[in-house]
């Protein structure tokens, strides 16, 4: 499977319009897991549904011929920053409208510290101001977190030692709680 996706990103980037189209099939179920896990529990939810979340990222995908995609990883972790960016933006738009902050609950370890839920949005911010202290580490996060990625998979992408990774992410946890606790 790995293989197929890694020959169907190289024909698309070398111009195939029709092998995104048979990318999207492969995988369809891993990006809807992860979209899934993503909206689980959370308030947002029956508003953004995992479908359509699936659904636009791989319209967003599709239009970024032009960035370099050799692997799947690399597919995958540029999934991750377009999910995020697709909750962000829809939450910023509910917050918009109705003038309230909506709070999530993220099933995640790295946010079990947070028991009343956390803003996304304060998520967000802090993941910028984080990818200016160690944006190594936010890349970890974004790929770990919005795009369901493993340690292994993560320091492939990145091209470093898996306990690099984990080094990495035990740092940027306690930072984040830090910053987010205020």
């Amino acid at each position: 499977m790995q293989s197929d996706i890694d020959y169907l990103l190289a024909r698309w980037q070398q111009g195939d319009p029709t092998a995104f189209e048979q990318l999207f099939p492969i995988v369809y179920d891993e990006l809807r897991s992860l979209a899934s896990n993503i909206l689980r529990n959370n308030p947002y939810q029956p508003l953004l549904q995992t479908t359509a979340l699936v659904n636009e990222a791989f319209l967003r995908l599709q239009k970024l011929k032009s960035i370099s995609l050799e692997k799947r990883s690399y597919f995958f972790a540029l999934a991750a920053k377009v999910v995020r960016g697709i909750v962000v933006d829809y939450i910023r738009s509910e917050n918009g409208r109705d003038n309230r902050r909506i709070k999530v609950t993220l099933n995640e370890t790295l946010f079990t510290d947070f028991t009343n839920g956390l803003e996304l949005l304060e998520l967000d911010l802090a993941l910028d101001k984080l990818s200016t202290v160690h944006p190594r580490g936010s890349k970890i996060v974004e790929m770990h977190f919005f795009g369901g990625m493993t340690f292994e998979e993560i320091a492939d992408f990145l091209g470093c030692s898996i306990s690099t990774v984990k080094n990495d992410w035990s740092f940027v946890r306690a930072w984040l709680l830090r910053e987010l606790k205020g």
